[in-house]
């Protein structure tokens, strides 16, 4: 489903017959701000069985660069997922449990962040700072992946501590939504000494990602093994590429990359230090390697990124 997010100033609320009930028993779903009133996410207000009718929207962005527009001024949500975009019938409205007049206000998707460092709670000791993640929804940021709870101080770097951390991670945040946030928390670190079994029991508890880049490793070359197997139990895996970023790490050149084999491959732009440009065309051209982009990388391989994925 397509999550949603709106700017409410002034808005008209119907068939909510004790809006501040409705509010008070979302907590932090909702984030009151003087500014602009309210911020609400849709994924985080809907909740598991409401359903909610926008209407008067003035237009909706689609989050299809090739078709930018959606026809209609109205989204019908049910649940956590938009059930129809366009033209809502009486009848449709009226069935809703709560009508949002957006009183010509622009609806656009939210941004989906798959790289955040993710920790425990809205917290990140990286920059010791509370509350990123709810602040994150002020740039639009709907949803965050995680690539893997690396820096959770004292973080284990055993199997089986490396394992229940993934978990751990997983579990805090399926009903744990900052801001309405959702969060796909839990990215298996990817470190010597686990196996397929090992895998297949993370898969089983909920895990999904695996990250390679940060384990106790002595070359890139132990990760071929740990990613292939990673991937046959059925994680997605993700791959640290470009210069070292902290302490005992090192730097994933291209021909590590395309050795390892990763589902995605992370800031392949850089951080701002990037492999050798002769790579994007390679893996663009040779490999099923997803090239993850970010924003603090270098700007001139993002473009050739971009000129290579065309």
């Amino acid at each position: 489903g397509l999550q949603g997010i709106f700017l409410l100033k002034g808005l008209n609320f119907t068939k909510a017959s004790n809006l501040q009930t409705l509010i008070d028993d979302s907590g932090d779903r909702f984030v009151h701000d003087k500014t602009a009133t309210m911020l609400l996410v849709l994924a985080g207000f809907t909740g598991g069985i409401m359903q909610t009718a926008i209407v008067n929207i003035g237009q909706i962005i689609s989050g299809d660069w090739q078709h930018p527009f959606a026809e209609g001024s109205s989204i019908l949500v049910d649940g956590e997922l938009i059930s129809k975009v366009g033209g809502l019938t009486d009848q449709e409205i009226d069935n809703c449990d709560v009508v949002i007049d957006a009183g010509g206000a622009v609806a656009i998707p939210g941004f989906i962040d798959s790289h955040v460092h993710i920790a425990f709670g809205d917290f990140t000791p990286r920059q010791n700072t509370v509350g990123y993640l709810q602040s994150y929804l002020h740039g639009g940021v709907t949803t965050s992946i995680s690539a893997s709870e690396v820096h959770v101080p004292g973080r284990p770097k055993d199997p089986d501590g490396v394992k229940a951390l993934a978990i751990a991670a997983k579990k805090c945040f399926e009903s744990y939504r900052p801001g309405g946030m959702r969060v796909h928390a839990g990215s298996l670190i990817l470190e010597p000494g686990l196996g397929l079994r090992d895998y297949e029991e993370v898969l089983s508890k909920g895990v999904w990602l695996a990250k390679a880049g940060f384990g106790a490793v002595t070359s890139a070359s132990e990760y071929i093994s740990m990613v292939s197997e990673a991937r046959k139990a059925g994680l997605f895996t993700t791959l640290h590429t470009g210069g070292a970023s902290i302490p005992g790490s090192f730097p994933i050149t291209g021909a590590d990359l395309i050795n390892i084999n990763p589902h995605v491959s992370f800031h392949i732009n850089g951080g701002p230090v990037s492999m050798e440009d002769k790579y994007f065309e390679i893996v663009a051209r040779d490999t099923d390697i997803a090239m993850q982009v970010c924003t603090a990388g270098n700007l001139r391989t993002t473009i050739l990124c971009a000129e290579m994925a065309r």
